[in-house]
């Protein structure tokens, strides 16, 4: 009788000890954000608002960006509020006492752009619109462009993606 009372103890603190674990992934997981689950060299495919989409290798991921290598011949430049849906993203809990390094932001990403002076790009808004420009400068929350209709001032929240493509980009 008392080896079973022991052995219904373990099971219960055992069960216990397993519910715990998972409460505390599950606090965890919770803290979790979509940058996190881009990892350079995985492949991703990602749909924003405004209908952009786009799959390929990540090489670069930000703050509030990522830089994907798409399959076709160009490079996209993704805010990550854009993103409606996301494959492919490998989410691990972080390392104990890990620091992540400090993320450059959107607006620093699309600065870092027009200074590599890229030519004309493909630019995808939030509601849709998409135009072939050049970039010519980056206010501290917007992006003058310059296409076939004339100069235009697009709101740097507004930028699902400027996808570039790859032989422009300096190696």
């Amino acid at each position: 009788m008392w080896e079973l009372a022991e052995a219904s103890l373990h099971t219960e603190i055992a069960q216990d000890v397993r519910d715990e674990a998972i409460a505390i992934a599950d606090a965890e997981r919770s803290r979790m954000r979509l940058a996190a689950g881009l990892r350079a060299g995985a492949c991703a495919s990602l749909v924003c608002h405004g209908g952009f989409a786009c799959r390929g290798h990540v090489l670069d991921v930000g703050a509030d960006w990522v830089l994907i290598s798409g399959e076709q011949r160009e490079v996209s430049h993704v805010q990550l509020s854009t993103v409606m849906r996301a494959q492919g993203l490998q989410h691990r809990l972080p390392d104990e006492g890990a620091h992540p390094a400090v993320a450059s932001t959107w607006t620093q990403a699309l600065r870092g752009l027009v200074a590599q002076q890229p030519g004309v790009v493909r630019l995808a808004m939030i509601d849709g619109w998409t135009v072939r420009a050049a970039l010519n400068f980056a206010g501290s929350d917007f992006l003058r462009v310059e296409h076939d209709g004339g100069q235009s001032d697009l709101a740097m929240s507004a930028i699902s993606a400027i996808a570039v493509p790859a032989m422009r980009l300096p190696g």
